[in-house]
């Protein structure tokens, strides 16, 4: 459903793939590590594709979460980097609920 409503709005092959795998280690993070229910809304504007993934957790306390790739011999901790990587912005919501956002320009 993401790559389609990425393409829709204009994204490129390479574009739409890399939101697929980005909101992909996001939902998986929300199921893993959050509280039911985790929700997905898309959305596009003139210009993005924007995807929201909430979940009923505490959130992500530190908000440069991602910012660093992890050493190598961690397990785990790569999701918030990598989609940092693919997508043009990720945000980490602070309203107490867990939330990021991830935009993708067109």
């Amino acid at each position: 459903m993401v790559r389609t409503v990425g393409l829709d709005a204009g994204l490129s092959d390479e574009k739409a793939d890399a939101l697929v795998i980005a909101v992909n280690e996001i939902t998986t993070n929300a199921v893993v590590h959050g509280r039911p229910p985790a929700v997905l809304r898309v959305w596009t504007s003139a210009d993005d594709v924007l995807c929201e993934v909430r979940d009923a957790g505490h959130g992500i306390d530190d908000e440069f979460a991602g910012q660093v790739l992890p050493v190598p011999d961690s397990v785990g901790g790569r999701g918030l980097w990598l989609a940092r990587v693919l997508c043009d912005n990720l945000d980490i919501g602070r309203d107490g609920e867990s939330a990021v956002s991830l935009r993708m320009a067109a």
